[in-house]
C-alpha cells in the first residue's frame, strides 16, 4: 500500500478546510490501496490559531515516513504546504499536484498531467529533464575546466 501525505491549507477557513480534508481522506481510504496521512487530523489537538513552529516540525517528521506528498486545495498560499513541498523535494519524496489548477508547468506555462514539485516550482517532465541535462553539461564543463587548471599548475 502507498502512504500518501495529504497536504491541504488549514488557516483561513478552518472549519471548511477540515471538512474538505476529511472528505479527501475518505475518498482515498475507499480506494483500499492508499493510506492517507493527514497532518490536519494527526495534529488536530493543536490550536490552529496559535504558533505553528513545533507542529511544522512534527509535519516534516511525519512526511519523511510517507511514500509521496499529495498537494490539495490552494496549497501555494499556505506557508505550511509550501514548506512541506520543499521538505519533500529535499528528501526526494515524489510530490503530486492533485487538483486541476496545479497541473500547469511554471517553466513552460503549459498544462500537463506530469507536473511535479521541482526545485521550488511546478515543472513538467520535459522541463525537469531539460534542466537535469543542462545541469549535467554545466557540471561536466566545470569539471573539465577544473582539471585543465589543475594540470596547468603542475
Amino acid at each position: 500500500m502507498l502512504t500518501a501525505y495529504i497536504a491541504h491549507p488549514l488557516r483561513g477557513d478552518i472549519d471548511n478546510n477540515l471538512k474538505r480534508v476529511h472528505a479527501i481522506c475518505q475518498q482515498y481510504h475507499a480506494q483500499g490501496n492508499i493510506i492517507p496521512i493527514s497532518p490536519l487530523h494527526a495534529f488536530g489537538f493543536v490550536d490552529p490559531t496559535g504558533p505553528q513552529e513545533l507542529v511544522l516540525k512534527y509535519c516534516c517528521e511525519l512526511l519523511s515516513r510517507c511514500d509521496e506528498l499529495w498537494l490539495h486545495g490552494d496549497w501555494q498560499k499556505s506557508e505550511g504546504c509550501r514548506m512541506e513541498a520543499e521538505h519533500a523535494d529535499r528528501l526526494g519524496i515524489p510530490v503530486r499536484f492533485m487538483e486541476a489548477q496545479s497541473g500547469t508547468c511554471d517553466l513552460c506555462a503549459r498544462r500537463k498531467p506530469d507536473c511535479q514539485y521541482y526545485h521550488g516550482v511546478s515543472a513538467c517532465k520535459e522541463c525537469r529533464d531539460t534542466h537535469k541535462q543542462t545541469t549535467e553539461r554545466v557540471d561536466q564543463a566545470s569539471k573539465y575546466l577544473f582539471l585543465q587548471r589543475l594540470e596547468a599548475t603542475k
